[in-house]
């Protein structure tokens, strides 16, 4: 299907969920395209470059040698490359904006919209998120933000994880059809949302609580947040054009 099979190597700048490789593969001009996108420093030197050479020689055996798919190993893989330690060091998610709010509260974290927040800030939101969660914990792990992309959605995250949940952000915009069946999918109990976007979602059937009330913020330490480690579920991602299934 594709005869001439040409390689190189590019350096560019794109946008892509946060993820450590995203792998693309499309066709142009008769040629089969696949691309390695990966952030720079992420992993360790010539692993990316090996895999794309393994999996080259992979799709070139299948070109080249039609009987190749009944062979019980097409090609014989290279040494692997030695991957460092846990990319987290050891600790959670948000500890690091949690030392910024200690080290920094004043500087600026987020602006959006005309407006500008602290790190300060954006904690004591978080912190009011969180209370409300732990005020009626919902059963399983994962909270819903079901946000339109902006400052309510920045909030409600270190919000979900302060109160020891994991987080699976949706577009507010999306049809709601889809939102209920990632709702389904992921078993979530509780959705996340902001007054603007509440009435979209007044039709699904799992509570929603509307984060961008005013409410006092907690003061002293949160109550009954549950306890996690560096090994829990810190949020599921569904990327865009993904059914989710």
């Amino acid at each position: 299907l594709f005869p001439y099979t040409t390689l190189f190597r590019s350096h560019g700048i794109g946008q892509t969920p946060q993820v450590l490789l995203d792998y693309q593969t499309y066709e142009a001009t008769g040629h089969l395209v696949i691309n390695l996108d990966t952030r720079a420093g992420a992993l360790p030197d010539g692993f990316v470059q090996a895999m794309l050479d393994e999996h080259t020689a992979v799709l070139r055996a299948l070109i080249e040698d039609p009987a190749a798919c009944e062979r019980p190993r097409l090609v014989l893989p290279a040494a692997p490359v030695e991957l460092p330690g846990p990319l987290g060091g050891g600790q959670l998610l948000h500890q690091p904006f949690l030392d910024r709010v200690r080290e920094h509260p004043e500087r600026v974290a987020l602006r959006c919209g005309g407006r500008t927040l602290t790190y300060g800030d954006v904690h004591d939101r978080a912190r009011e998120v969180a209370a409300l969660i732990s005020a009626a914990p919902p059963d399983g792990d994962l909270i819903a933000l079901v946000c339109d992309p902006g400052e309510e959605q920045a909030i409600a995250a270190p919000g979900v994880l302060l109160a020891g949940y994991a987080y699976v952000p949706m577009d507010a915009s999306w049809p709601a059809q889809r939102i209920d069946d990632l709702l389904t999918h992921t078993g979530a109990q509780l959705v996340l949302t902001h007054r603007a976007a509440a009435d979209r979602l007044a039709l699904l059937s799992t509570r929603v609580l509307v984060i961008d009330d005013e409410r006092p913020a907690p003061s002293g330490e949160l109550h009954n947040p549950r306890s996690r480690t560096d090994t829990d579920l810190a949020y599921v991602i569904f990327t865009s054009g993904s059914t989710g299934r």
